[in-house]
Order: C-alpha cells, then sequence, then structure tokens
C-alpha cells in the first residue's frame, strides 16, 4: 500500500514538474518573441505573456502588463488598453489587491464604452461578474452578468453570451431564486442548441438537472442528467461523465429506485482510477446514504467517515454539514447517542456560516428524533416545531430581501429600456421635424437663387476681384505676423541660450576653481613631498617613511574631495525636482557612454515622495547601476518602479551573464549597502538570476 502512495506521489511530482518546464518555455520563447517585434504584434505578444504570468506571486505579470499598456496608448491602440486593464485587474484579484482589481476592471470598461468596443464592453461586463460573485455582491453580480448577455447576444455571440447567461442562472440558484434560475438555464440551453455547441448543451443539461434536484422535480433531474451524459460520452470527457452519474444515482434514489442508484453509483467507483479522478467524495457520501437507506449500516459509516474525510481536506462546508448530520442519524439507529448529538451539533455549528433553509430544516428534524429517541419529548417538540418553521422565518426573510433587490433592479432596467424607447421616439420626431425645416430652407434658398442669379453673374468679376485682393492682404498679414513671430521665438531662443551658456560657464568656473584651489594645492604638496624622497634617497629610512605616509593621506583627501565635487554636481537636481527626473538624467548620462541601454517604466509617481526616501532610492539605484556596469557585462536594462497602495515595488532587470545565487557565498559591499538601506525603510530584496540569463532583483519599499 505504501509503495502504491509512493509511486502516485512521485507521478504528480514528476507531472507538475513537467507542467512547470512547459510553462516555463513558453514564456522564454515569448520572450525571444518579444524582443522581434514592434507595434499591434508586439502587444499581442506583450498579452500572451501576461496570460502565463498572471498567476505569477511577483511583479513579473505586472511589468509586462503596464508595458502592454504604455505601448498601447503610445500608438493609440485601445483595445490592447483595455486588454492590459483586466490583466491588471486579474493579477491584483490573485494578489489579493481588491480594490485595485476592481478599479482596473472598471477603468477598462469604461474605455471600452467610450470607443464603443463592443465585445470588450461585454467581456468588461464579464470580467466585473466574476469579481463580484466571488465577493458574494450577488445583485451587482447579477447585474453585470445581465449586461455582458445582452451585449453578446447584440453582437450575435451566441456561445459567450449562453455562458453569461448560465452564470445567471448559477446566481439565481444560490439565492434559491429557482424560477428565474430556470429562465435562464433554458435561455441559455437555447443559444446553444442554436449554433450546436455539443460542451455548451451538455452542461447546460447538467445544470438543469442539478436545479431540477432543489424543485424536487426528480424526472426532469433523470432526464437532464442522461442527457449531459451522453453528450460527455461523445465528447469524451471523462471527469463530466463521472459528475453526470452522480447526478444520475442521486435522480434514481430520490425515485426510489434504490437498485439502480446502487448499479450506477457501483459503476462509477470503478471509474475511479481509469479517469483519474482525484475527489470522489460526492460520490461516497452518496453510496453511503444508500447504504443507509437499505440498512447495510457498516458499509454506510465506511463510506461516510471515507467522504467526510475529504471534506475535511478541501474544507467543503456545506458538505461536510450535510455529512455530519447523515452521520448523525446513523448513530442513532446504531444507539450511539453519544456520537450521534456530537455530529449533529457539528453541522449546526457549520450551517452558522451557511445558509441552505433545506439543510437546516432537515438538522432541526434529526434533533427532534434524537430527543425523541432518548425521551426528551420537550426538545423534541421545540425541534420539530423549529423545523416547520425555519423556511419561513429565517431564509424566507433574506429571499425577500434579495427578491426585493432584484426586483428594484428589473423595475430599473424596465424603466430604463422605457425611457429609451421614449427618447428614441423623440429623437425620430426631432429628426423629422428637422428634415421637413431642412427641405422647407432648401426650396426657399433655391428660390432666391434662382431670382438671383443673374445678378450674380454680374457681380462675379468684382467679387472675384475683391477675393483676390482679400486674399492678397490675407496673405501679407499673415506673413507679416509669421515674420514677428519667428523674430519672438528666435530672440527667446538666443535669450535662454545665453543664459545656459553663461550657467554651464558659471558652474565650469567653479569647478576649475576647486579643483585648482583645493585638489591643485593638495597634488602639489604630493609632489613636493615626493620629490623630496627622490632627492634624498640617502636618508634615514624612518623619515622616507614618514613621507610617503603624508603623501598618502594627501592623495586620500584628494580623493575626497573629488567625491565631495562629484556629489554637489548629482544632487541639485534630485532635491529641485525629484526622483523621476534625477534618474532620467542618470539614465542619459550612462547611455552617453554607449556601454548601456536603460530602460525606465514609471506608474503612480504623480506626487513626489519625501526627500529622504528619494535620495535613498536614487543611491540604491544607482548602485544596482554600478554593479550592472561592473560584473554584468550586459547591454539592456529595464528599470521599473510601480507606486501600489500601500507600498512603492521597484524591479531593475537585466540581459548579462547572470550568477548562480546558492553559491552567492561572499557579497560584495555594494549590495551589502543596497540591502542596508532597504532594512533601514523596512522594505524586502529579492535576488533571481542563472547563469546566462540575466538577474532581476526586486525591491518592495513600504510608503
Amino acid at each position: 500500500m505504501k509503495s502504491i502512495i509512493y509511486c502516485f506521489c512521485f507521478f504528480i511530482s514528476v507531472n507538475t514538474a513537467v507542467s512547470f518546464s512547459q510553462n516555463n518555455t513558453r514564456i522564454d520563447s515569448l520572450k525571444v518573441r518579444l524582443t522581434k517585434r514592434t507595434g499591434i504584434p508586439k502587444i499581442e505578444t506583450l498579452d500572451s505573456l501576461v496570460w502565463s504570468l498572471r498567476k505569477k506571486k511577483d511583479s513579473s505579470g505586472i511589468k509586462y502588463a503596464l508595458q502592454e499598456l504604455q505601448l498601447s496608448k503610445k500608438i493609440n491602440y485601445t483595445k490592447g488598453e483595455v486588454n492590459a486593464l483586466n490583466f491588471l485587474g486579474k493579477i491584483a484579484k490573485i494578489q489579493g489587491h481588491k480594490i485595485d482589481a476592481e478599479t482596473y476592471f472598471l477603468q477598462a470598461l469604461s474605455i471600452a464604452k467610450k470607443n464603443n468596443l463592443q465585445h470588450e464592453i461585454a467581456r468588461g461586463y464579464n470580467e466585473l461578474g466574476i469579481f463580484y460573485e466571488k465577493e458574494n455582491k450577488i445583485v451587482a453580480a447579477i447585474d453585470a452578468f445581465l449586461s455582458s448577455s445582452e451585449s453578446f447576444e447584440a453582437q450575435d455571440n451566441l456561445k459567450a453570451a449562453a455562458k453569461a447567461t448560465a452564470n445567471l442562472g448559477d446566481l439565481y440558484k444560490e439565492i434559491e431564486a429557482y424560477p428565474e434560475a430556470l429562465e435562464y438555464y433554458l435561455k441559455s440551453l437555447a443559444f446553444s442548441e442554436k449554433i450546436a455547441d455539443s460542451l455548451g448543451l451538455a452542461r447546460i443539461y447538467l445544470k438543469l438537472a442539478t436545479l431540477d434536484k432543489h424543485r424536487e422535480n426528480y424526472v426532469e433531474m433523470l432526464e437532464n442528467a442522461l442527457k449531459a451524459k451522453q453528450l460527455f460520452v461523445k465528447l469524451e470527457r471523462p471527469k463530466d461523465v463521472f459528475n453526470s452519474n452522480l447526478e444520475i444515482g442521486r435522480a434514481y434514489d430520490y425515485l426510489d429506485q434504490d437498485e439502480k442508484s446502487k448499479e450506477v453509483y457501483l459503476e462509477t467507483l470503478k471509474l475511479i482510477p481509469e479517469y483519474k479522478i482525484k475527489d470522489a467524495s460526492s460520490l461516497y457520501h452518496n453510496l453511503a446514504t444508500l447504504y443507509k437507506e437499505n440498512g447495510r449500516i457498516d458499509s454506510a459509516l465506511y463510506y461516510y467517515q471515507k467522504a467526510q474525510k475529504v471534506f475535511i481536506e478541501k474544507n467543503d462546508t456545506k458538505e461536510l454539514s450535510t455529512s455530519y448530520n447523515n452521520l448523525g442519524n446513523l448513530y442513532l439507529e446504531l444507539g450511539n447517542y453519544k456520537e450521534s448529538l456530537l455530529n449533529f451539533n457539528q453541522s449546526l455549528a457549520l450551517q452558522e456560516t451557511i445558509k441552505d433553509s433545506s439543510l437546516l430544516q432537515k438538522t432541526y428534524v434529526s434533533l427532534s428524533n434524537y430527543y425523541q429517541t432518548i425521551g426528551d419529548f420537550e426538545k423534541a417538540y421545540n425541534y420539530k416545531d423549529s423545523s416547520e418553521n425555519v423556511r419561513e422565518d429565517i431564509y424566507k426573510k433574506m429571499n425577500a430581501t434579495n427578491r426585493f433587490e432584484l426586483g428594484y433592479m428589473n423595475d430599473k432596467r424596465e424603466m430604463e429600456a422605457q425611457k429609451n424607447v421614449v427618447e428614441k421616439a423623440l429623437l425620430n420626431a426631432e429628426q423629422m421635424r428637422q428634415i421637413i425645416i431642412i427641405i422647407l430652407i432648401a426650396i426657399v434658398i433655391l428660390f432666391f437663387v434662382i431670382l438671383r442669379n443673374r445678378k450674380l453673374k454680374q457681380q462675379k468679376k468684382e467679387s472675384e476681384l475683391a477675393f483676390e485682393q482679400q486674399k492678397l492682404a490675407t496673405q501679407l498679414e499673415k506673413e507679416k505676423q509669421e515674420k514677428k513671430l519667428e523674430e519672438m521665438l528666435q530672440a527667446q531662443e538666443r535669450k535662454a541660450i545665453s543664459k545656459m551658456i553663461s550657467g554651464q560657464e558659471k558652474e565650469r568656473e567653479r569647478i576649475a576653481k576647486d579643483l585648482h584651489d583645493r585638489l591643485g594645492s593638495m597634488l602639489s604638496v604630493v609632489k613636493i613631498h615626493y620629490k623630496s624622497v627622490e632627492d634624498d634617497l640617502q636618508k634615514i629610512k624612518n623619515e622616507t617613511k614618514s613621507q610617503y605616509e603624508k603623501a598618502n593621506q594627501l592623495l586620500d583627501e584628494a580623493c575626497e574631495t573629488v567625491r565631495k565635487i562629484a556629489h554637489n554636481m548629482i544632487s541639485g537636481t534630485l532635491t529641485k525636482f525629484g526622483l523621476v527626473p534625477a534618474l532620467k538624467e542618470l539614465k542619459q548620462k550612462i547611455e552617453e557612454t554607449k556601454m548601456l541601454q536603460i530602460e525606465l517604466v514609471t506608474h503612480g509617481l504623480d506626487n513626489r515622495l519625501d526627500n529622504s526616501t528619494e535620495i535613498q532610492l536614487y543611491r540604491i539605484i544607482q548602485e544596482l547601476l554600478n554593479n550592472i556596469l561592473k560584473h554584468a557585462e550586459a547591454t539592456e536594462v529595464t528599470i521599473q518602479l510601480l507606486k501600489r497602495e500601500a507600498d512603492l515595488n521597484i524591479m531593475v532587470t537585466d540581459n548579462g551573464i547572470g550568477f548562480d545565487i546558492k553559491n552567492l557565498t561572499d557579497e560584495g559591499m555594494g549590495l551589502k549597502s543596497i540591502k542596508a538601506r532597504v532594512a533601514e525603510m523596512n522594505g524586502n530584496v529579492l535576488i533571481d538570476s542563472s547563469q546566462g540569463n540575466g538577474t532581476t532583483i526586486t525591491l518592495e519599499i513600504p510608503t
């Protein structure tokens, strides 16, 4: 048994490694392709790259999404903007930044609406629906999915419309609005039938079967589950066939056809290894319930416990609550009252977090039976009374609230539709009135044209002459104004150049004076000391050593002076204009050396940070670039600064030779300095590098 488990774990590990390797290969291929593309093809490649990186926890997906967004804006490719914003929303949602996610989705939808991109509008509503559904904002999700469905249907994209409509059915079923759920499931079914989408039909038949269970319409439940299975078998989708069998078995059970139900469950049980089913908890639970009904208590207990173990592992609260309730009833039949009550109480405890009126009612009935069995008739009566009133007293209130909100939303949509019809009618009437007015005006104008035709011919020569004179005068005036403007611009340009040259000369004079008065004098003294050594080599050794030491000290002071002069030259830009302008100036200076090409990408840094933080960040990036120039043998560097809600993300990536992080035992002073500065700002440093693949250093700085 242990060997089987080890083999299974090994198989899973190998599969995971292969999948991870394939994904990395695809990402590397897309990165290579990216360097060879421009314009829209490059945006499409970035789109594919972001899709592959969207689930990674680092900032790599954000980096390429921002590149896609900036390039799309640069070439005015609105579709690329919308796609990039949707990807940023998905990444933010995956990383738990809910506010950012919703903001990105709404921005994408707004741009799509502004530019009348119908497909992107429908897709944007669908993304919002998925987001709101996960946030349990049911009414907002329904409104979004409804808009998505209507938009896809208007575009005749029935496959997408079927999915959005099915999502609507799922949401209505979740709030126990079964008539509305049925309406949208049938509408989705009609879309799939119209385009002969076999997979879409199979999925909606299975959803209908699940809905029929809640509606207690078990004959139709069986019919829909059988239709779903038949299609899934033709499509060779074993996992979906497995799920269809579960609904078929349940339907037979509800119809009191226990032997057929058992036959289906046992047949499905044999398919688990063949279909590679990872989660068979529902099958175990259904089989246990069937055995319990047939009096096979030991088998029922075995499968209940087996299912319960899986429910606990995957934290399935609803199914686990049902399992505890069923186990409580089983222990009650066995006379194990302690275990029975324990399971009933565990079921009730879990139901505080779920809202399933039918399950709560069943648990109250079970507790009523329990207390009746042990002779506590007062509690038995109380739980029986609660079971009869729970739906009306508790969950009907919730459903009434939801239905009120849904009704309000539907009324609002109907009012908007009626308003649109009225506005359209008014617009048509206004257009007709304008057409009539235009026709009348045209008739009047034509009449006067005919009357004045002769007069106009006589005035034609005079008009042409006057026009030529006016044209000449206008041309002369225009040339005069242009000449005046050109003179003003030249004067302004000369003034600016004069000021710039004056400033440069003053700076050069200051630097020359510093070098002459401070560094020059120091170096002269050094020369004298060395000369004294040269002229008097026969003197005592200690005196010679003292002169050398003095010379070395003066050289150190000269170096320190040069460093201070260089510091004075750079600190002005950073202090006056901030981090981004200073980095742009640094980028320009390095690129002038022809040793490195630098791409600087910033987002969200419209306002300056505090002065000390900007100085620290500038020094860090300066040191990183210095290390790249010294060690990386790189030709290209990308610097990305992304300001988020609570932190600043900095990513510096080069295409150099890289290094093996595992062998990095002795860090240089530069890297130690960087880590010390980041630690002082309570930030984190992440280094990602390997031989031949460049280096990426990511900084997360709280703001």
